[in-house]
């Protein structure tokens, strides 16, 4: 399996490079990261559906097309599939294979459960979609019933956030970058993939060259105390800023 994902990924990145003509990957690059998310969240969606109707046959081709997709965007964000199975060795070997393996209530069988504020049920159909959309939240709650953890409503920065984030600067926050800020991307700074929360304090201001670029020369970027952003290397030195 893991050869397979590696023989497509080279494929994806010759393609990007302009070596392995692909009309239809190459569609994929030309229209952007944005488009290539969008066909990834539309083609879990389709997974989702075929697992809720019980058709197995059609979640079979729906994640074939969704592995596609991923390493399409795996790609133009600069993953390399030895980094994903890298963070799942990390989860095993810190939790467990449970940590990769589909959660389960911790009070015990029957006791997990989905609805609104108003106590309204949810159907499996609409949490799995809302969950894909990004608008829904996961609540672990304590004995006594009372929260003790909560995840985020939502994990890109968008609408009065976005907005918000990009208030903090008026360009690139990239030393010596001066790309100006309604050009730029707003990305966490602590990945949520990582736990990052999104909030206004994670929020980071990038052009898309640096936004990639970070990702891919595995750089870290933190605000700090006085508000400044400094970007780090994975030694922990700081990249200085230019003179």
């Amino acid at each position: 399996m893991t050869d397979s994902i590696r023989r497509l990924h080279r494929a994806v990145v010759a393609t990007r490079d302009g070596v392995n003509p692909s009309p239809r990957t190459a569609k994929l690059f030309a229209k952007g990261r944005p488009f290539i998310a969008k066909k990834v969240a539309e083609e879990a969606v389709e997974v989702a559906l075929d697992s809720v109707r019980g058709d197995t046959a059609g979640a079979v081709r729906e994640s074939a097309d969704l592995m596609y997709n991923l390493i399409v965007l795996w790609v133009d964000l600069g993953i390399d599939p030895e980094e994903v199975w890298s963070e799942m060795r990390r989860r095993e070997q810190l939790l467990g294979i449970a940590s990769i393996a589909p959660i389960r209530s911790p009070f015990g069988p029957g006791r997990a459960f989905c609805h609104t504020f108003d106590g309204d049920p949810i159907a499996l159909r609409d949490a799995v979609l809302a969950g894909l959309a990004g608008k829904i939240r996961v609540v672990l709650r304590g004995a006594d019933g009372l929260p003790i953890a909560m995840s985020s409503a939502q994990r890109l920065f968008t609408g009065a956030i976005r907005d918000a984030v990009l208030m903090t600067a008026t360009h690139c926050t990239s030393d010596g970058c001066i790309v100006p800020a309604s050009k730029c991307q707003v990305d966490h700074l602590d990945p949520a993939s990582h736990g990052g929360q999104t909030c206004v304090c994670n929020g980071g201001l990038a052009c898309g060259h640096h936004n990639r670029w970070r990702y891919r020369a595995k750089v870290n970027v933190r605000r700090l105390a006085d508000g400044i952003i400094a970007t780090f290397r994975p030694d922990g030195t700081r990249i200085a800023p230019p003179l």
